[in-house]
C-alpha cells in the first residue's frame, strides 16, 4: 500500500455518497433535525450529523485500510465462521500456522457498560473461530487505533486473564503496537510512521470550506440520486417541518437545483409506482420549492 491508495480509501468511505447519506436520514429520522426543543441553528443541525457520520466513516475506512495490509503482507483472509457475529479482520497467517482475529475500534473511551458488551462480542469471536479452527494456534487481538484513549485498558487486560483458551494468546494494543506485532509475524511494508505520515498528509489536502460541509450537490450528484434514489428527493415533500425550519434550505441553497431535480424524476418510471402517483409526488415537491423558496429569499 501507499499513499495514494490510502487516500482513495479515506475519501470513498468518509466523502463518497454523502448527500444521498444524509437525504436518507432526513426522509427516515427529521425528527432529529428539527423542534423547538434544540439550540441548534439548521446549519448547526446538519454539521453536527454529518461530523458524526464521519466519524464513524472514518472508523470504516482505517478497517479496510488494516485489511489491505494485512493482505499485502501475505495474510490470507478467512471468511467468518459464524453468520451471526461480524469479524473485522480474520486472516491465516503467512506460514498458515495461525489464526489470527483483530476485533478494531477507533478510540478506547466507552462507558462500563459498552465495554462489558464489547468484550463479550470479542470473547463470542474467539470461541467461534475456535469451533471451525480447533488445530490452528489462534491469535486473538482488541485493536484500538487511537493511542491517545487508554480508559479500559486494565478492565480488558483483565478480562484476558480471566478467558483462557488452548492454543490461544490474547493481546490488547494500541496505535504502533499492533503493527510492529504484525511486521513481526511477516513484513507487510508498511509501519505505524506510515500511518502518521498518511494521516497528516490527508488531514492537510481534505476539502475545505463549502464541500468539508460533506455535501456535494453539484448537478451531476443530484442526477445520479434522482435516477438512481428517486424516492429520497420525493418523499423530502412529505416532511414539510424540514422546509419550515430551513433544513432543507440550508442543504440545497440553489432551489434551481431542486427544479433540475423534478424535470430529471418527471421523466423517470417507477418500478410498482403509478404514472399517476408519481406525477403528484413530484407537482407535490414542485409545491414546496415554490413555498418556501419565494418567501425571505436565499442567504
Amino acid at each position: 500500500m501507499d499513499y495514494s491508495e490510502f487516500e482513495a480509501i479515506l475519501n470513498r468511505h468518509v466523502f463518497g455518497r454523502t448527500l444521498e447519506q444524509l437525504l436518507r436520514r432526513l426522509v427516515e429520522h427529521p425528527e432529529r433535525f428539527v423542534g423547538l426543543f434544540r439550540p441548534s441553528t439548521p446549519r448547526e443541525k446538519i454539521l453536527q450529523n454529518l461530523i458524526q457520520a464521519r466519524e464513524i466513516k472514518f472508523g470504516d475506512a482505517m478497517e479496510e485500510v488494516v485489511g489491505k495490509i494485512l493482505e499485502s503482507g501475505g495474510f490470507v483472509r478467512l471468511e467468518s465462521p459464524s453468520t451471526e457475529l461480524e469479524y473485522d479482520h480474520l486472516y491465516l497467517t503467512p506460514d498458515i500456522q495461525s489464526v489470527i482475529l483483530i476485533e478494531q475500534k477507533v478510540r478506547d473511551d466507552h462507558d462500563s457498560t459498552k465495554r462489558r458488551g464489547q468484550f463479550s462480542n470479542f470473547n463470542q469471536k474467539v470461541e467461534a473461530v475456535l469451533q471451525v479452527y480447533p488445530k490452528r494456534k489462534l491469535q486473538a487481538i482488541m485493536y484500538f487505533l487511537d493511542p491517545e484513549f487508554k480508559k479500559n485498558r486494565n478492565f480488558y487486560a483483565e478480562q484476558m486473564e480471566k478467558h483462557s483458551y488452548p492454543n490461544t494468546q490474547m493481546f490488547l494494543f494500541y496505535g504502533s503496537e499492533l503493527f510492529e506485532h504484525i511486521n513481526g509475524i511477516h513484513p507487510t511494508g508498511v509501519n505505524w510512521d506510515d500511518i502518521i505520515e498518511w494521516l497528516k498528509q490527508w488531514r492537510s489536502t481534505s476539502p475545505s470550506g463549502a464541500v468539508a460541509k460533506g455535501l456535494d450537490t453539484s448537478p451531476e450528484v443530484l442526477d445520479a440520486i434522482a435516477r438512481e434514489q428517486p424516492k429520497l428527493l420525493l418523499n423530502l415533500a412529505a416532511h414539510e417541518r424540514l422546509w419550515e425550519e430551513g433544513i432543507i434550505r440550508e442543504v440545497f441553497a440553489n432551489p434551481e437545483l431542486l427544479s433540475a431535480v423534478c424535470d430529471v424524476l418527471e421523466g423517470i418510471t417507477r418500478r410498482g409506482v403509478s404514472k399517476q402517483r408519481h406525477r403528484e409526488q413530484v407537482k407535490r415537491l414542485r409545491e414546496m420549492i415554490a413555498k418556501y423558496y419565494a418567501t425571505g429569499g436565499i442567504e
